[in-house]
Protein backbone atom coordinates (compact mmCIF):
# COMPACT_ATOMS: atom_id res chain seq x y z
CA UNK A 1 0.00 0.00 0.00
CA UNK A 2 3.23 1.95 0.44
CA UNK A 3 3.94 2.50 -3.23
CA UNK A 4 0.28 2.58 -3.80
CA UNK A 5 -0.14 5.89 -1.55
CA UNK A 6 3.12 7.56 -2.76
CA UNK A 7 1.74 7.18 -6.68
CA UNK A 8 -1.47 9.00 -4.89
CA UNK A 9 -2.17 12.91 -5.12
CA UNK A 10 -2.32 14.43 -1.64
CA UNK A 11 -6.65 14.61 -2.44
CA UNK A 12 -6.59 10.94 -3.25
CA UNK A 13 -3.40 10.27 0.04
CA UNK A 14 -6.10 12.26 2.46
CA UNK A 15 -9.02 9.84 1.55
CA UNK A 16 -7.03 6.90 1.80
CA UNK A 17 -5.81 7.29 5.07
CA UNK A 18 -8.95 9.09 6.07
CA UNK A 19 -11.56 6.84 4.82
CA UNK A 20 -10.16 3.63 3.34
CA UNK A 21 -7.81 2.61 6.15
CA UNK A 22 -9.44 3.25 8.83
CA UNK A 23 -12.15 1.87 11.40
CA UNK A 24 -13.82 4.96 12.25
CA UNK A 25 -14.25 7.12 8.57
CA UNK A 26 -13.61 10.68 8.47
CA UNK A 27 -17.47 12.32 6.67
CA UNK A 28 -17.40 13.38 3.30
CA UNK A 29 -18.08 16.50 5.00
CA UNK A 30 -15.20 16.98 7.36
CA UNK A 31 -12.53 15.77 4.12
CA UNK A 32 -14.89 18.58 1.99
CA UNK A 33 -13.89 20.80 4.53
CA UNK A 34 -10.29 20.11 4.96
CA UNK A 35 -9.89 19.46 1.09
CA UNK A 36 -11.73 22.64 0.44
CA UNK A 37 -13.73 20.91 -2.26
CA UNK A 38 -17.47 19.83 -2.44
CA UNK A 39 -19.01 17.17 -0.65
CA UNK A 40 -19.92 15.00 -4.34
CA UNK A 41 -16.10 16.19 -5.18
CA UNK A 42 -14.66 14.38 -2.59
CA UNK A 43 -17.10 11.15 -3.13
CA UNK A 44 -15.80 11.49 -6.97
CA UNK A 45 -12.03 10.98 -5.74
CA UNK A 46 -12.89 8.11 -3.35
CA UNK A 47 -14.58 5.92 -6.04
CA UNK A 48 -11.79 6.92 -8.42
CA UNK A 49 -9.60 5.73 -5.79
CA UNK A 50 -11.41 2.63 -5.23
CA UNK A 51 -11.07 1.80 -8.68
CA UNK A 52 -7.01 2.43 -8.74
CA UNK A 53 -6.45 0.49 -5.78
CA UNK A 54 -8.49 -2.19 -7.19
CA UNK A 55 -6.07 -2.18 -10.26
CA UNK A 56 -3.23 -1.57 -8.86
CA UNK A 57 -3.68 -4.83 -6.69
CA UNK A 58 -4.79 -6.56 -9.51
CA UNK A 59 -1.62 -5.76 -11.57
CA UNK A 60 0.69 -6.45 -8.57
CA UNK A 61 -1.18 -10.33 -8.37
CA UNK A 62 -0.38 -10.80 -12.19
CA UNK A 63 3.46 -9.13 -11.55
CA UNK A 64 3.84 -11.64 -8.90
CA UNK A 65 2.08 -14.67 -10.08
CA UNK A 66 3.84 -14.40 -13.48
CA UNK A 67 7.60 -14.29 -11.11
CA UNK A 68 6.35 -17.23 -9.23
CA UNK A 69 5.54 -19.20 -12.74
CA UNK A 70 9.38 -17.99 -14.21
CA UNK A 71 10.90 -19.45 -11.10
Amino acid sequence: LKEFAASSNPKEQAILQKRLLVEEKATLQDLSAELQVSIERVRQIEERLKEKLKAFILEKMQRDHKEDIEV
